[in-house]
């Protein structure tokens, strides 16, 4: 696989539903259920908003990685949706998905890229802190779901 056959691209409302079901896949390989599943179905109205995209990695039009940037606060990009298919994991394409969503969010003037990651999510961790993701002890954030949560989930942040 040539990383230059790599499309990332805005998701578009046509590949709403291709998109919701890779999440949905990465939800299965990881036994998460959909509890933590917040606008899957409808990606481009929850990544809709200024300040907000959500981008899709495809090879030969099949989706093979995800994910997104919603608004926090004023200086806060939250990272969500963040996913590589188990098949292309290992091959750059998460660090060429999280350069063309860090280079959004500078153009939105965030000072930060927050994300938060599962306790268990190893791999996840080790790719953040590989990418200049410091763990920070965060507060909760409406709209932040999972920062309520700091029993199950880690939280990193980049300054941008």
């Amino acid at each position: 696989m040539n990383l230059k056959s790599v499309e990332i691209t805005k998701l578009k409302i046509q590949e709403q539903d291709k998109a919701a079901a890779f999440c949905k896949s990465i939800y299965e390989e990881l036994d998460w259920g959909l509890r933590f599943s917040d606008g899957v179905d409808k990606l481009t109205e929850y990544f809709g908003k200024p300040g907000e995209i959500f981008l899709v990695a495809k090879i030969d039009h099949r989706i093979i990685g995800c994910g997104g940037i919603k608004y926090l606060t004023q200086n806060n990009g939250l990272l969500k949706r963040f996913y590589i298919d188990k098949e292309f994991r290992g091959k750059g394409i998460a660090a060429l998905l999280l350069d063309k969503l860090i280079k959004f969010a500078q153009l939105q003037k965030y000072k930060y890229l927050v994300l938060d990651t599962r306790f268990d999510n190893f791999r996840a961790q080790r790719f953040y802190v590989k990418h200049n993701f410091k763990k920070f002890k965060s507060k909760p954030y409406e709209g932040w779901s999972e920062s309520f949560n700091p029993k199950i989930f880690y939280y990193y942040r980049l300054k941008l």
